[in-house]
């Protein structure tokens, strides 16, 4: 992304040489100006392909960090991330944030930005040896748009810099490289969706956009979930915090009549998500609060903390890693 300043001060330069060359002058010892280019790792919604489905902002150091359920966390994230130690990576210690795109192009395809440290020549030197990973599988190295890709099973991701990793599906990398190499980095996002996910504060910030992408039919099992019908937009803010994770934010509908439908069925759903939680496989929701306002509906509640570790805990079993 191109920051206003330096475009200001490119805007200013173009006028001082407009302005010398209408004299027929030129500036006593004139030196050239070189602009320098923002990094491309500044601006990780800047990176990611346009027109999400939903958009998630994660302060990974801030949940590695929680004093309660950050060592399971942790843990999961170790096995369900395909590299580790043979690429000199350990997620826990080497992510400090993750921007998350999910689109619906061809299925469902996914690109993440992950800022942090890593070890370029590690995961090069695990490619080119064959090395196994934790999957079982080594990596593959291929060449698109002038980078390394990457890949391990179905997952693959790109070292864009030392700070920088790009990670997901195949196409959604490849649209993502695209953009690097046609120079189209900026962000391509509505207003309120990058408002949404750098609201000040948040530790989680997820954006989820179906202006163009209206849900038919959506369950839970052999659940229908008619709520989610005439659902535009949704917003949800999070932190790390007591008493586990705290969310809030908002659900916005095509009329009233729906808004005040879709608070029901949120609240049934917590309640099912409740009696799910007494069997380890979901966490148990807290101090529940929905209210319509026209076609919003607020929400707030919390994760309760010791079943928000045994959830963390029982997840790898659950997923079958």
């Amino acid at each position: 992304m191109i920051h206003s300043r330096s475009v200001f001060a490119c805007l200013a330069l173009l006028l001082a040489a407009a302005s010398a060359s209408a004299c027929g002058g030129k500036a006593p010892d004139a030196k050239d100006v070189t602009t320098v280019a923002p990094a491309i790792d500044a601006d990780p919604l800047a990176l990611l392909p346009g027109s999400p489905v939903a958009l998630v902002n994660v302060d990974a150091r801030a949940f590695y960090d929680s004093g309660s359920y950050g060592a399971q966390l942790a843990q999961l994230s170790e096995q369900l991330l395909p590299i580790g130690a043979e690429s000199g990576f350990v997620a826990s210690r080497d992510v400090d944030r993750a921007t998350l795109g999910s689109y619906s192009t061809q299925g469902v395809d996914v690109a993440a930005v992950l800022r942090g440290r890593f070890d370029s020549a590690k995961i090069e030197q695990a490619a080119k040896s064959g090395t196994a990973t934790k999957a079982g599988v080594p990596i593959v190295a291929s060449q698109y748009a002038g980078r390394t890709l990457y890949t391990v099973s179905n997952v693959g991701f790109v070292v864009l810099t030392d700070k920088c990793v790009v990670v997901g599906t195949d196409a959604a990398i490849r649209r993502t490289l695209d953009r690097i190499q046609d120079n189209r980095v900026k962000r391509d996002l509505a207003p309120w969706v990058i408002e949404t996910v750098e609201t000040a504060g948040a530790e989680l910030a997820i954006a989820v956009d179906l202006a163009n992408q209206p849900i038919a039919n959506a369950s839970v099992g052999a659940l229908p979930l008619k709520w989610i019908h005439g659902l535009k937009a949704a917003r949800i803010i999070g932190n790390f915090q007591a008493p586990g994770m705290n969310i809030g934010g908002s659900l916005t509908y095509a009329d009233a009549a729906q808004a005040t439908e879709g608070a029901s069925g949120l609240k049934s759903l917590i309640q099912i998500v409740n009696m799910v939680a007494l069997t380890g496989v979901a966490p148990k929701v807290q101090n529940f609060k929905a209210d319509v306002a026209l076609t919003d509906v607020q929400y707030s509640f919390a994760f309760d903390d010791q079943s928000l570790r045994n959830f963390l805990a029982n997840a790898p079993a659950a997923l079958g890693k």
